[in-house]
């Protein structure tokens, strides 16, 4: 009956230890759980703040845009040129250049388009 006893009792304290082991396990297990659901909300969060962000320089880089344009169609008023006659595609060229301060350069651009305005209106048939 003694080594019964002994057995039962060897039994019993191992079920003990691994129960606590799995216990802690558990525990751990819980913890991280609980981070990783933190970490979710965190970076939903932070997901939210970008798209926030991204939307405030959308509407920014629009309105620098229509900036851009207004400066120009203004500086092609100013020079009493047509801005039915401007071509858009060299906005971006023009901009650096108003925006360096080269007025030279900018009356020497208009100059040459008002002359190429001026052959085309005059000789219809030549193809640049």
């Amino acid at each position: 009956m003694k080594r019964y006893e002994l057995r039962k009792e060897d039994t019993k304290q191992r079920i003990d230890a691994l129960e606590k082991r799995r216990d802690d396990l558990y525990d751990q297990m819980g913890k991280m759980e609980d981070e990783v659901a933190d970490m979710c909300e965190e970076s939903i969060e932070k997901q939210r703040k970008l798209i926030h962000f991204k939307k405030q320089g959308d509407i920014l880089d629009s309105y620098m845009k229509f900036l851009e344009n207004q400066l120009v169609v203004d500086a092609l008023q100013e020079q009493s040129y047509s801005v039915e006659n401007f071509d858009m595609s060299e906005k971006d060229r023009l901009m650096v250049i108003l925006r360096n301060g080269e007025d030279i350069l900018f009356d020497w651009y208009v100059q040459k388009r008002r002359k190429v305005m001026n052959l085309i209106i005059l000789n219809p048939c030549i193809k640049f």
